[in-house]
């Protein structure tokens, strides 16, 4: 009886009814959702609500339903508030693990879900977005998840504001609707669960609307987004193509990623040493990154020595150990050699961790890059030497002094988790 006191527009053969009885009917269903959210707010009846047949199709009705169809002030009010407690319902049983999966599958629940995320801007909006990120976060759902039609440009639309033009420092957060900004937090929370799939985040990096947004809300230090969409970013870094594209085509990524090397946050912070890493892991793309940006090498020394981040905690550590990666890289840069030595930081930062203890927070995996790169600049600066010493005639070509063959650099790049 209570599904079908849900369903009031279930079946297509229904005679069209009278204002009155509809209304009734409405109130009916406004009650029931609201019974059904109070039985889900119990965790011990979640997993029994969600796998008894019918409850999530009457749910899911509710949501398919428009608020357009009811004229009548009283149905109207009575339909957002049953689609309210509908989704309140939702999202009580999508925090329980093991609903994810069924809820996935589920016809039509998350095209529903799309439909409103696009229609309402209140909690419907925010809870129907919570349920998103909580089936995006089951590992077996993400592929799937991400190959339904509108969901991308419904949540691209949220993290927006349905403007990419007006993300600035002054209007991005200056919304009183609170809602709103609860919904953008789960919005990019979504993104940065299905870009951990490779297929997805192969599929999400060629939209180019996306990466603007992106890259714009990248730049917003005192926003709560700006960690978010960086933990994105870091991921389409992680294919070596992407990242060419990302640099080539976005001319001012470079310098807004290593303006995140600075950020307070250090979420942020890992995420953009993570994509300078990675970015700087391609050899057609690092002698563009010391041109581009000012300070990258100061900062990068910084974090290495632990002096930006948190250095003893597990995630600090993750950062100072992808920062010596990308100093390395970047020293295997034959062009990179001079721009480098010029900072009176990074020579004496990378002798430092190469000797480093652990108690300083210095691993063996960093000492040993550090030393790589120390290799490189030796290789790179004797080749120089030598070469002006041919141009004098000091060395024989035939020699076996020539420095290419004393010092050997391992040239092989470190990055973060690449696909390929």
């Amino acid at each position: 009886d209570m599904i079908a006191a849900i369903h009031i527009n279930g079946d297509e053969d229904l005679v069209p009814m009278t204002t009155v009885t509809t209304r009734g009917l409405m109130i009916r269903r406004m009650n029931v959702c609201g019974v059904l959210k109070l039985l889900a707010s119990k965790p011990a009846n979640r997993a029994q609500l969600a796998w008894t047949g019918g409850i999530l199709a009457a749910l899911t009705s509710v949501l398919k339903d428009s608020s357009f169809n009811y004229v009548d002030k009283a149905t109207y009010n009575a339909y957002n508030m049953a689609r309210e407690r509908a989704v309140s319902a939702l999202v009580c049983l999508s925090s329980d693990k093991t609903n994810r999966i069924l809820m996935l599958h589920s016809p039509g629940l998350v095209h529903s879900l799309i439909k409103t995320v696009d229609e309402d801007d209140r909690e419907s909006r925010l809870g129907c977005c919570v349920v998103l990120k909580d089936l995006s976060l089951a590992v077996e759902n993400r592929r799937l998840l991400a190959q339904i039609p509108g969901l991308t440009d419904a949540l691209f639309e949220v993290i927006s504001g349905g403007n990419k033009d007006l993300i600035t420092a002054s209007l991005y957060e200056s919304s009183p609707n609170e809602n709103l900004h609860a919904a953008r937090a789960n919005a990019f929370a979504v993104f940065m669960n299905l870009t951990k799939e490779r297929d997805n985040a192969h599929r999400l990096v060629r939209n180019k609307d996306l990466v603007e947004v992106l890259v714009a809300v990248s730049k917003l230090q005192n926003s709560p987004s700006h960690a978010r969409a960086l933990a994105v970013l870091v991921h389409f870094t992680r294919f070596r193509d992407s990242a060419k594209s990302l640099v080539f085509d976005n001319r001012s990524f470079i310098s807004i990623i290593a303006n995140g090397l600075s950020s307070p946050n250090i979420i942020a912070q890992r995420s953009a040493v993570r994509s300078i890493q990675n970015i700087s892991a391609s050899q057609s793309c690092r002698p563009h990154i010391l041109t581009n940006t000012y300070g990258l090498v100061e900062r990068l020394c910084k974090i290495a020595l632990g002096k930006m981040t948190q250095a003893y905690t597990e995630v600090g550590g993750s950062v100072r150990h992808s920062a010596v990666g990308a100093l390395k890289n970047l020293a295997d840069e034959p062009s990179n050699l001079m721009p480098m030595l010029k900072v009176t930081d990074c020579l004496p930062t990378l002798i430092r961790i190469s000797h480093g203890a652990k108690a300083e927070g210095v691993t063996p995996a960093m000492a040993l890059m550090a030393k790589d790169g120390l290799a490189s600049f030796s290789k790179f600066y004797q080749m120089i030497v030598a070469e002006t010493k041919r141009e004098k005639g000091g060395i024989d070509d035939d020699s076996d002094d020539d420095p290419a063959v004393l010092y050997q650099p391992s040239a092989q790049a470190i990055v973060y988790s690449q696909w390929q």
